[in-house]
């Protein structure tokens, strides 16, 4: 018996054809899946179609959809749901919203009443309820679960039948990826941790040790695990994000792994506990990748061998068939959001800087300056008073810069291109320095160029810039010792004992890249919240910043403050400030 497995991963709201901002055409979108879906299922019955999780963040639409009409039907899941997936696993990225508005959508993609498409099972093994009462706070329909359990069935199996009668079970074992508390914030799984309580660090391979003995004990033949997480380039570099390998490497039972979240396309392999090399399938977002399993039970015996027989890669391009049920339904969704970024803002005067998110941590540009100003502004509804400082790590789609002429939503959402929400905090300056002091370690000094370039390894995720502070890193001194001369923009010194308040996103709250540790600040800490304090409709910092240039009429380049990062060469040249001033 052959059985077909499709999986997707990392589809990133990709629902339609066309591309809702900039009108080009997607080629690795909902339509064409379930184009390859159909056709697939034309030729077996035996199928099973997987999506690993990264699903539901990315787009025009799905951002429009979770701010403007979050109790809406979410038009992913309507499509997973036309498509005719089996399967969701969870990715980081669905832990980027509030709970209450993900748990409509899990109801809804899992609604066996529900009249359009068909119902999709959402599993994840590792997603824990560790306090139930946290979790009723707004999950009421929680009285049903267990501490220390699943949230969700944390496996699910599919039966299949022989032509001689004899019954075949495949278990598809869920697992999200356990690095979520570095990326968002707490109170998107209230009450939720991401790995077993016993298991201290957070091992894929300790969550594959626990279920699979129990999916053997209920009947399954074939095991396939489905972990949004990345396989890494050898087991020396696994990491809390990315530990495919590892997992593998460190058990048995596994027949066949559908990875994801490191967007990369392959199909490799790793030998497990035994010495068996176990596949592993990354569609990486542009494909739906393909297994086929194939299953032999022995005439006498009934014993059941299992082998990977065929495994590729259907490429989603532009020779792949539309589906157009599924087009047609999705094409709601994407004129709703053509319509909404397409409203204008204002007026952008000037000359603004273009350059790569490398470069914008490098030198200090007007382009993310704008992102900071409009940060600071959204924090006046804060009867305390507004924020004094902003941080931010770049963000922008591509090259991105303002354009002399008018400008919509739409230049926004290139210009920021994430869902982040905005957060405020007091930081003494002690620990404002502490975080900046670790940031300018995170350079180094090129030897051929004398120039700065990020260090090798350092993600520029990590690489904060501070608004409404002078400063600059000397490159040349030891790490720890590198920041110099920070100010307020009056000039005043930043002393330790001083209190500010700091603009911050959701993102660099959660603590990811040493911030935690350098501060000590978490979400419980923030005495304003944008989504609380202004609403999910304009919780993210792209309204704010639209609100920002809605708010100003006319934006142009200047900055308040004023950062570098120097060599010894270049202090002693004497390398001016290049912004200029207001």
């Amino acid at each position: 018996m052959d059985i077909v497995i499709l999986a997707t991963t990392d589809m990133h709201g990709r629902l339609y054809t066309t591309n809702a901002l900039s009108g080009e055409p997607i080629h690795n979108s909902m339509p064409k899946v379930a184009a390859v879906v159909k056709a697939e299922r034309e030729e077996n019955s035996n199928v099973i179609v997987i999506d690993n999780g990264d699903t539901i963040q990315g787009t025009a639409e799905t951002s429009y959809f979770v701010t403007q009409e979050p109790y809406e039907t979410n038009p992913m899941m309507h499509a997973m749901r036309l498509a005719g997936y089996d399967v969701w696993v969870l990715g980081n990225h669905e832990f980027n919203y509030p709970w209450t508005i993900m748990k409509n959508y899990y109801d809804y993609v899992q609604d066996d009443e529900e009249e359009d498409g068909t119902p999709v099972a959402v599993i994840c093994a590792n997603l824990i309820v560790e306090d139930v009462d946290e979790l009723r706070k707004v999950d009421p329909g929680a009285y049903s679960k267990t501490e220390g359990e699943p949230y969700f069935a944390p496996y699910i199996i599919k039966s299949f039948t022989t032509d001689n009668g004899k019954e075949v079970k495949v278990g598809i074992l869920g697992l999200t990826n356990p690095n979520v508390p570095q990326w968002d914030v707490p109170s998107n799984y209230p009450g939720l941790r991401f790995c077993d309580s016993n298991n201290t660090n957070t091992k894929l391979s300790y969550e594959v040790e626990k279920w699979v003995p129990i999916m053997k004990k209920a009947g399954c033949d074939v095991i396939i695990v489905s972990a949004h997480s990345g396989a890494e380039s050898s087991l020396d570099s696994t990491s809390n994000e990315n530990q495919i390998r590892d997992m593998i490497a460190n058990t048995n039972g596994i027949d066949l792994v559908i990875a994801g979240h490191d967007h990369s396309q392959y199909i490799r392999t790793q030998a497990n506990k035994d010495g068996k090399e176990i596949y592993i399938l990354n569609p990486g977002g542009r494909s739906v990748g393909k297994a086929v399993i194939t299953v032999k039970v022995a005439p006498y015996t009934e014993k059941k061998t299992v082998e990977v027989s065929k495994i590729e890669q259907i490429r989603l391009d532009q020779n792949t068939p539309v589906d157009t049920e599924v087009e047609s339904a999705m094409r709601y969704y994407y004129e709703k959001a053509v319509e909404f970024v397409n409203q204008p803002l204002g007026q952008v005067e000037g000359e603004w800087v273009s350059c790569s998110n490398n470069e914008h941590v490098l030198t200090q540009t007007n382009t993310l300056d704008l992102i900071h100003r409009a940060q600071i502004t959204a924090t006046y509804s804060y009867s305390g008073g507004p924020a004094q400082v902003s941080i931010t790590s770049p963000v922008i789609n591509g090259t991105y810069a303002p354009q002399p002429g008018p400008i919509s939503l739409k230049d926004v959402y290139n210009l920021y291109r994430y869902d982040n929400t905005l957060y405020m905090v007091e930081m003494t300056g002690r620990q404002l320095k502490a975080w900046m002091s670790k940031v300018a370690d995170k350079y180094t000094i090129n030897p051929e160029t004398n120039k700065a370039e990020i260090k090798r390894g350092e993600s520029i995720f990590g690489i904060d810039t501070f608004y409404g502070v002078n400063y600059e890193y000397h490159l040349w001194k030891e790490p720890g010792n590198r920041l110099a001369n920070v100010t307020l923009a009056d000039g005043t010194p930043v002393t330790d004992d001083m209190v500010l308040r700091v603009a911050i996103n959701n993102y660099r709250l959660s603590g990811e890249y040493g911030f935690a540790e350098a501060t000590g600040i978490s979400e419980s800490d923030a005495i304003w919240s944008s989504v609380r304090d202004l609403g999910i409709d304009r919780g993210q910092v792209r309204i704010l910043i639209a609100e920002y240039i809605r708010q100003e009429g006319t934006i142009r380049p200047y900055s308040q403050t004023h950062w570098r990062i120097l060599t010894e060469e270049a202090l002693e040249a004497g390398i001016l400030f290049r912004i200029p001033a207001l």
